[in-house]
């Protein structure tokens, strides 16, 4: 019965935050060039991957380390108040990457992408519902008896 349940559940409270492409800086802080560019995360990107990070390892707290040889579902249930809360590729795009070296070794591994957003009104919280089902494990197909999909 175990092996019916998600890998892992997880739900981060507040907006979510969309992945965003990597800053430049091309002069360090006292305002000198650099030999050469350096790039770096956002603080908002940032702050949303650590959040994520740890509310996904706390959930995980009885777990070995990153699966190599595993392919994985994600399925992430979104619920903002205004639909200017970014792509909803870019949302996933962040918690694909706070779950690398963690959950599995690579975002390659997930093969399964399920993605639903509600909005409006009648949305009194904001919160993202994170839940990484395994789908194979060493080649083997888990069994999904009694499961919908």
């Amino acid at each position: 019965m175990s092996e019916w349940l998600p890998y892992v559940s997880v739900v981060i409270p507040g907006r979510p935050q969309p992945w965003e492409r990597a800053g430049v800086a091309t002069r360090d802080r006292r305002g000198r060039p650099l030999w050469r560019p350096r790039f770096y995360t956002k603080k908002k990107t940032r702050a949303f991957e650590t959040e994520v990070r740890l509310r996904v390892r706390w959930s995980m707290r009885d777990y070995d380390g990153p699966d190599r040889f595993s392919a994985f579902g994600l399925r992430l249930y979104v619920s903002v108040r205004r639909r200017r809360s970014g792509d909803l590729d870019n949302v996933a795009k962040g918690i694909l990457d706070a779950c690398n070296r963690m959950v599995w070794w690579d975002d390659g591994q997930v093969s399964k992408l399920d993605v639903e957003v509600v909005c409006g009104p009648s949305v009194t919280s904001e919160f993202v519902t994170v839940s990484i089902d395994r789908l194979f494990r060493n080649g083997k197909v888990r069994p999904t008896a009694g499961r919908r999909t």
